[in-house]
């Protein structure tokens, strides 16, 4: 039994590795072919020197000998077997060595066997601009090849696997099958295709292109036709076919308006798209969830160490006090006086004495004035007048200071907060989320009229629902008209994509702020925020500047709010929203108005309306406003019913 077991063990081991010789051979024969403007890149030597010393390594150097003798002529094809050679031999050499297996060894060993081998074939010929541009070229590839190939080799994702796929592309762009079909062509559409349903095809398909335009002698349009195609094929289509449907008719329309010179492109992109039709996609969809959520936690330790790292050096404060400032303008302009004696040495405790009592006014104004000071002191001070233009210039500058300090403070403590805010977005949204069933289901109502005179309301008001909870979302725009109206329309925008995303409210809304802040657009529009959980009907309203809100309750009608800046004039202490607790679960009504509502008969409306519909409570209200108002009029209604059982 042990023997029967062990022969397929055996057999798969022999099967992989003929594979990886096949698959080695393959790749070197086809990175054999790679040019850049007809000039030939040692392709094959990167993947060499990516590759760990091995029986791989041998079969890429054996098909890039195959392929050079193949695709090349002599001079070409017998640069391309020192280059791998040497790059293999090398390879084999720096085996055991502690040096060999850091990361920047394998570009430096392909780099370096290029160079020699480049250098002893220039130096054995005339030196011409085009023999050292190729050097240059093939140099630089080789290194950055090579780096692409080892991390390609380690994960092959993202960029890096598409530059490897490109430069097989290239490799086998200048070889043609029966019908002038491109087999490089073959390639790229058959990878793009493949990597249609992640974000990778766009990418993949203009690399491929490019590739192919740079080694055909004509050129081309190959990079135009296979990323349109690749865009057509990235459509919300749900079966294979229709994406190829739409990648073939995409590259066939391209062709027609190029000039329809690509028929045999067009022939590639269609054996290549149906090959990759029978294969399995190149990379999954997504991540799976584990990978996800612990990508998602490295993400919120690292916003950490970020808020962390920003809250270590926090601008300090500088003192500017008036008798410091009077030591550097006497220092400035009383030194070159006659009196200066007389005045800091003989007398100094008097003069000493006449400023500091000038002192406590000067610093309250920000200004000097003449009558800060005795007459004695201005009358007989020779530089009285310089005296106050330095002491006033002085003072400005110091405010400067002060308010520069004081905005660093600002966009520090912002800069802070938004850390703090990701990392804990990530953390939550790392977190599963059990499904929950709601209790509660909204009924919301809102109507705006806009200023008479003009077209468009500056007020926004938006509802929607927010995992387990609901949000009702007012913002008023300073003034009114199409700029009131577009910054109402940005704040609510913002916000509601941020509340949709699975930001918690107090957390939206000091990012909010913050934005705000750094755009010193602060005051542009108010918010007002209602978050209801849907499962136990209770909520927060959350009021920043706005207009007064209401509460219908059983017991009657409560206004909530007090009147307060909007966001984005400041950070810390006052400068937050005001948070109202309230609950909505036994049939409560909630009114959001914007300034231009409200009023005691607003009140006698909400208090005499029963429970009927909201929109009929959110006109009359409304209703009640004065129609020539030179304000824009918003009001919003939520009420929760409850959901009956099954």
């Amino acid at each position: 039994m042990a023997q029967a077991q062990t022969i397929p063990a055996a057999g798969k081991q022999s099967s992989a590795a003929a594979l990886r010789w096949i698959g080695g051979f393959a790749a070197g024969f086809l990175l054999s072919g790679a040019r850049i403007a007809g000039v030939s890149v040692p392709a094959a030597a990167c993947l060499i020197a990516a590759l760990p010393p091995s029986f791989s390594a041998l079969a890429v150097f054996l098909g890039a000998a195959a392929g050079s003798l193949t695709l090349w002529e002599t001079e070409a094809a017998v640069l391309t077997l020192a280059i791998g050679l040497l790059t293999l031999t090398a390879n084999w050499a720096a085996r055991g060595f502690g040096f060999s297996g850091k990361p920047w060894f394998p570009p430096a060993l392909a780099a370096g066997c290029g160079a020699v081998v480049c250098l002893l074939a220039l130096f054995s010929r005339d030196v011409t601009g085009r023999a050292l541009a190729a050097l240059i070229v093939r140099i630089l590839t080789l290194a950055a090849g090579t780096a692409v190939a080892r991390r390609t080799l380690e994960r092959p994702e993202g960029l890096p696997l598409c530059a490897c796929l490109a430069a097989l592309v290239s490799g086998s762009g200048g070889i043609l099958l029966p019908g002038g079909i491109p087999l490089g062509g073959i390639l790229a559409a058959g990878a793009a295709l493949s990597l249609c349903e992640t974000p990778l095809a766009v990418p993949m398909a203009a690399m491929g292109g490019l590739a192919l335009d740079w080694c055909r002698p004509e050129g081309g349009s190959a990079t135009a036709i296979l990323t349109a195609a690749a865009l057509a094929a990235g459509l919300p289509l749900r079966r294979r076919w229709q994406r190829l449907a739409a990648f073939l008719g995409a590259a066939g329309v391209t062709i027609l308006l190029a000039g329809g010179r690509d028929g045999g492109l067009f022939l590639a992109a269609a054996l290549g798209g149906g090959i990759a039709l029978f294969l399995p996609p190149m990379l999954p969809k997504a991540l799976p969830a584990d990978d996800v959520r612990r990508r998602l936690e490295l993400a919120a330790a690292a916003m950490d160490s970020a808020f962390f790292a920003a809250g270590e050096r926090a601008p300090t404060s500088e003192k500017n006090s008036v008798s410091e400032l009077y030591d550097r303008v006497g220092a400035k302009v009383c030194a070159r006086c006659a009196k200066f004696s007389q005045c800091w040495r003989q007398e100094s405790q008097k003069t000493c004495e006449i400023l500091l009592r000038a002192a406590p006014a000067i610093q309250a104004r920000g200004t000097a004035l003449p009558e800060d000071f005795p007459r004695e002191f201005s009358g007989e001070c020779r530089h009285f007048s310089a005296f106050l233009r330095e002491l006033d210039q002085g003072l400005d500058d110091a405010a400067r200071r002060q308010q520069r300090l004081r905005r660093q403070r600002e966009e520090q403590a912002v800069l802070t907060a938004q850390y703090r805010i990701l990392a804990s977005y990530l953390r939550r949204t790392a977190s599963p989320q059990d499904p929950v069933t709601p209790a509660y289901q909204p009924e919301t109502a809102c109507r705006s009229a806009q200023r008479t005179g003009q077209t468009v309301s500056g007020d926004r008001a938006v509802c929607f629902a927010a995992g387990r909870s609901y949000c009702v979302l007012l913002c008023d725009g300073m003034g009114t008209g199409r700029e009131a109206a577009e910054d109402s329309f940005r704040a609510a925008d913002l916000l509601s994509r941020l509340l949709r995303a699975g930001m918690e409210p107090d957390d939206a809304l000091e990012l909010f702020n913050g934005l705000y802040v750094l755009r010193e657009t602060g005051g542009a529009a108010t918010v007002d925020l209602a978050w209801v959980d849907l499962i136990s009907g209770s909520g927060v309203l959350y009021k920043w500047g706005g207009g007064p809100s209401y509460l219908k309750t059983p017991q009657g009608v409560k206004k909530l709010g007090t009147a307060s800046l909007p966001p984005g004039v400041g950070v810390g202490g006052t400068q937050q929203a005001q948070q109202i607790r309230l609950s909505l679960g036994k049939g409560e009504t909630l009114i959001l108005t914007s300034d231009g509502v409200g009023g005691e008969e607003a009140v006698r409306l909400i208090r005499a309306a029963g429970d009927g519909s909201v929109r009929e409570l959110a006109a009359g209200i409304l209703a009640c406003g004065d129609p020539a108002c030179k304000d824009d009029r918003t009001a919003a209604v939520l009420r929760l019913r409850p959901i009956s059982a099954p």
